[in-house]
């Protein structure tokens, strides 16, 4: 079963059990865990208890003993909790109203939750839910580690490394980072298994996985864009926002988060105007073009940043341009612009401009 419980192959010589990549000393004395439903020789035992340790699981008081229940589902508000305590946050003050319709002030998990969704790790859905009671799926979680990584630079493969993930399934890029990190091997038959729900024990050993790969700091963790825009100011154009929403760029590039100015004129300007999180941020994002652009049409798209221009980049159909710069210290916004600079004779009036994975990095 993949990143679950399957053992691949066994060295009797050795005494040696591989599970995943999880090595197990088979003819040595295992320690008990914590959790009297998790012994020593389980698969992931090391994973569990490391969790325990380090007081990110604290599993289920059951008279004098704990359970963990390793291949119970995983549902969303515990994944928040277990983010929110592996990343050590301090200093966190929960709003005084909920990001999330469905997640009252008062609920269990209430601060983690709001926590996951300010430093953009989860934005919910586009009805405003949260969904805190739902099990969480495996390409969510590729979604949820990717951020939790910073949202690093990371460019997928043209072939998926599973045959069950192609490349126009959202969170693509975000499972092939998985893959590629170590964090997840899949099955033996090649597949992923993306829609299927993540069980606990699977969860103690990603989050493992991650930490001997990344380590972590809460100064690591991405702020996304759209959770903080802040004054929207739009002059000829209209912004829209897509959260787990995918969208394909004229150039064939996907995001399944992304902003966009929705109608840029020949004769005016677009702009918006986004609230910087906090000191230290670097601002990235991949400007592309709506598939309606032309191949004759231009459009100039200019940033900048405590008065400071950051760069004028020339969107067209055929290209994704990629932003990268630092926001000086002290800038309290970042400030976007799009003008047609040149139009195609058969563009319609309006063309889009697509800003996709849009994020402070910090």
């Amino acid at each position: 079963m993949g990143d679950r419980r399957t053992v691949l192959a066994t060295s009797a010589a050795a005494g040696i059990a591989i599970a995943g990549s999880s090595i197990i000393n088979a003819s040595a004395a295992r320690a008990a865990t914590s959790f009297v439903d998790v012994p020593g020789d389980y698969v992931f035992a090391t994973e569990i208890q490391w969790m325990a340790d380090k007081g990110i699981s604290t599993g289920w008081v059951v008279g004098s003993t704990k359970e963990f229940r390793p291949n119970d589902s995983i549902l969303r508000d515990a994944v928040a909790a277990f983010f929110y305590r592996y990343a050590q946050v301090a200093n966190f003050t929960a709003p005084a109203r909920s990001p999330f319709i469905d997640v009252p002030t008062g609920r269990v998990f209430y601060k983690e939750i709001c926590w996951l969704a300010d430093a953009g790790i989860s934005k919910g859905w586009p009805d405003g839910t949260f969904k805190p009671d739902s099990p969480v799926l495996r390409d969510a979680v590729a979604a949820f580690f990717y951020r939790l990584a910073g949202s690093p630079a990371f460019t997928a493969p043209a072939t998926s490394p599973f045959k069950d993930v192609s490349q126009d399934k959202p969170f693509y890029k975000e499972i092939c980072w998985l893959a590629d990190s170590g964090i997840t091997r899949g099955w033996p038959d090649g597949t992923f298994h993306p829609y299927e729900e993540i069980k606990r024990d699977a969860m103690a050993a990603f989050l493992y996985r991650f930490d001997q790969k990344f380590g972590y700091s809460p100064t690591d963790a991405a702020v996304l864009y759209p959770e903080h825009i802040g004054h929207n100011n739009i002059a000829e154009g209209d912004l829209s926002v897509g959260w787990n929403a995918p969208i394909t760029t004229a150039a064939g590039k996907t995001f399944t988060d992304w902003i966009s100015f929705s109608n840029v004129y020949p004769t005016a300007t677009s702009s918006a105007v986004i609230d910087v999180p906090g000191p230290g941020r670097t601002f990235k994002t991949t400007v592309g073009a709506g598939q309606g652009m032309r191949a004759g049409t231009a459009v100039q798209v200019t940033f900048t940043a405590g008065g400071q221009g950051k760069g004028t980049f020339t969107v067209k159909a055929a290209t994704n341009q990629e932003v990268s710069f630092a926001v000086p210290d002290g800038a309290t916004d970042v400030r976007v612009t799009a003008r047609a600079s040149a139009v195609d004779p058969g563009q319609s009036q309006t063309v889009a401009v697509i800003f996709g994975d849009a994020r402070f990095v910090k």
